[in-house]
This record gives structure tokens, C-alpha cells and sequence, in this order.
């Protein structure tokens, strides 16, 4: 069941549903499963046409209007943003052979990075962290073949605009490259935001110490739970990542030329510097957390002293109230002269009075105040 606070799921909670699965088929249905998320995006679909010193691009409302397929001489690169249309992007599966188990992880977004080699195409399964007031993980596809590569992104994002840029300008080795190096440029544009993140996430890190050390609010524990749940996204992400450019570079499929490689190692050494980064990170986050409550206990233990010692200071004064509140008045030798005595109340009240700034000046001797 999931926790509420005021009637409402916390980002924590939503993420965790999302973590877990939102959006798949019920158990025990029919595996290739073709259902769409929950809250998908509208589906656009953009054709890129790239080589031979020319390129242009097609925005594709049919798939009659797809280009040729088998033109070898050219790359092409199929780009669908959005995932509400589960039929379409099934249609369009079927026309490019992609099998349906592909298919159903392509609309089930909660998978792991990984890589699946069918006959024609190599598949490919990577995430991309986004930071919004929290972190959130949105998977991209990508069926790399020869000459032809499909990507699909749960929604649009700025770095694939900057990679077809890129080709439009005829910038590096893109445009002249095959469909593997076109997918290298989208795997490294994917790790490269992934750096953004945690530059994010250590930017709330050093808040979060700043405020542990000299603001310590009600709301700061909640914030240390957010940001542990962001870097624990971050190494679920991360780590398989690094296995999958690991698995590109290691072994060999079709597709992947010996020159792609090459590159793809530069890939590597960032997967590993941001696995470093996340788990110096997840070390800070727990300092933060142990900093905390030692703060919080230390801030009790002052509250604590100063009621020890408002308490301490009238311990005295209540026994002289109290002695003096006995009024014994008899004759014998052990009565109190002071009760008949026209200075009586003044002189218990200066007792008092004197009582009680000895025992402070005592207690400040003493440095417990």
C-alpha cells in the first residue's frame, strides 16, 4: 500500500510505483503485450534521412510515408517521441521486424539498460535522469541496424535535437557514419546528462550541509530522505549503463563497426566517473543524515541543560518557601523569631534573591551556561 501525507502521495511514493512497474500488463497475460503507459506522451514520429552529402527530415503521420527501408546508401533515423499511441508504434514495429518481445519492453518503461541482439537489429535499452524538483528516470530505446536506427523517448528532450543538429550541420563524423556511430552519439549525449543530474544532486547536497550546520528546520530530514532516494535512482541507472557500453565494446555484433568502438570506450570512462561520482555522493548523503540527528540529539541535550539548570536554581528557593511556609508560632525554644519580625519577609526574599544569583554564578563558573 502506498503512504499518504494529507490525502496525497508523496514524490518519494510516485517514484517508487513508477520504479516498480507502472503501467504493465496483469500477471500471467500474454507475453508481446502491446499497452500503452499510464500518462504517455502523444506520439510523433520524425524521419531523418542523413549521407552521401545529403539530408533531410520528414515528420511521419502515416506510415506510408515512411522512406525506403532498403536504400543502403543512405542512414536513416527514425525518432518517436511519445508512447500514448501503443498502435502505431506497434504498426511501425511490424513493418521494421521487430519482434514483440522488443516491442512490449519498448512500452513497459520501467526496464533496465540492456542489450538484446536479434537477427537484423541490435537493441538497446538505456535510461535518461531529468531533474525536476526530483530526479526522474525515462527510458529511451533504441533498434540499431546497418543503416537504419529507431529511437523512441517517452518524451522529447533537448539532447536529441542537438544531435540532429548536428547532422544537419554535417558536424564531425556523424553525417558520413553509419546508424552504430549515430547510436554511440545518443548513448554519450545520455551519459553527459546524466552529469547534469549529479551536478544537481551535489548542488543539493551542499545546501543540505549548509543548512544541517546553520539552519536545521523541521523539513531538512525529509530533503536527506529525497535527495538518498535521487542518488539511489541515479546508481540503478548508472551501474547497468556501464555494463551495456561494456557489452558493446566487448563483444561483437553486426552492426558495430571496429571504428564505433573506439569511441564507445570514451563512453566507458564516463559511465565509471559517474559511478565514482554517485557513490562519493551516497557517502556525503549519509554523513548528512548521521550529521542530522546527531545535530537534533545535540539540540535536545541544550534543551534538556537549560531546563536542568532553570530547575536546579529553584530547588533551594523552593525549600526556603517552603520552611518559611510552615509558620510554627509557639513558645518554645525552637520557634521561628523571624515570623514577628517587621524585616522577616524582606530579609527571606533577599535570601532568596542572593540564593539564587550564587548558584548562578556558580553554574556560569562552571561553564554549564
Amino acid at each position: 500500500m502506498s503512504k499518504r501525507v494529507s490525502g496525497k502521495r508523496t514524490p518519494t511514493t510516485r517514484m517508487r510505483r513508477r520504479d516498480r512497474g507502472q503501467g504493465d500488463s496483469v500477471p500471467g497475460s500474454m507475453p508481446g503485450i502491446t499497452q500503452s503507459p499510464a500518462g504517455a506522451q502523444p506520439t510523433r514520429i520524425r524521419a531523418t534521412v542523413y549521407g552521401q552529402g545529403r539530408h533531410s527530415e520528414i515528420l511521419i503521420d502515416e506510415l506510408s510515408k515512411l522512406p525506403n527501408l532498403d536504400n543502403k546508401s543512405v542512414n536513416l533515423w527514425i525518432d518517436v517521441t511519445g508512447l500514448a499511441d501503443g498502435q502505431l508504434i506497434s504498426d511501425l514495429c511490424e513493418k521494421l521486424g521487430v519482434h514483440p518481445l522488443a516491442l512490449e519492453d519498448v512500452l513497459h518503461v520501467h526496464q533496465t539498460p540492456k542489450i538484446d541482439a536479434y537477427q537484423k537489429q541490435l537493441f538497446i535499452i538505456s535510461r535518461l535522469i531529468s531533474v525536476h524538483d526530483v530526479c526522474v528516470s525515462e527510458q529511451v530505446s533504441l533498434f540499431v541496424g546497418s543503416n537504419v536506427l529507431v529511437s523512441f523517448q517517452e518524451r522529447e528532450s533537448e539532447f536529441m535535437e542537438l544531435i540532429r543538429q548536428r547532422i544537419f550541420a554535417k558536424k564531425g563524423r556523424i553525417h558520413e557514419s553509419g546508424a552504430d556511430f549515430l547510436a554511440y552519439a545518443i548513448l554519450d549525449a545520455l551519459i553527459d546528462a546524466n552529469y547534469l543530474a549529479a551536478d544537481s544532486l551535489a548542488e543539493r547536497i551542499e545546501t543540505l550541509d549548509e543548512e544541517v550546520t546553520e539552519n536545521l528546520t523541521d523539513g531538512t530530514m525529509h530533503s536527506i530522505r529525497l535527495l538518498r532516494h535521487d542518488l539511489l535512482l541515479m546508481r540503478k541507472t548508472i551501474w547497468p549503463m556501464r555494463d551495456v557500453v561494456n557489452q558493446l565494446i566487448r563483444d561483437e555484433y553486426f552492426v558495430i563497426q571496429p571504428e564505433t568502438k573506439v569511441f564507445l570506450k570514451d563512453c566507458y570512462d564516463h559511465t565509471i566517473q559517474l559511478i565514482d561520482l554517485v557513490e562519493i555522493y551516497r557517502e556525503l548523503c549519509a554523513d548528512l543524515r548521521d550529521f542530522y540527528l546527531s545535530a537534533i540529539s545535540l539540540r535536545a541535550n541544550e534543551i534538556m541543560k537549560i531546563l536542568t539548570v532553570i530547575s536546579t536554581l529553584f530547588i533551594p528557593l523552593g525549600f526556603i518557601a517552603g520552611v518559611y511556609g510552615m509558620n510554627f508560632d509557639s513558645k518554645s525554644p525552637f520557634n521561628m523569631p523571624e515570623l514577628r519580625w517587621q524585616y522577616g519577609y524582606p530579609f527571606v526574599l533577599l535570601l532568596m534573591a542572593a540564593t539564587a544569583v550564587g548558584m548562578f554564578y556558580f553554574f556560569r563558573r562552571q561553564k554549564l551556561i
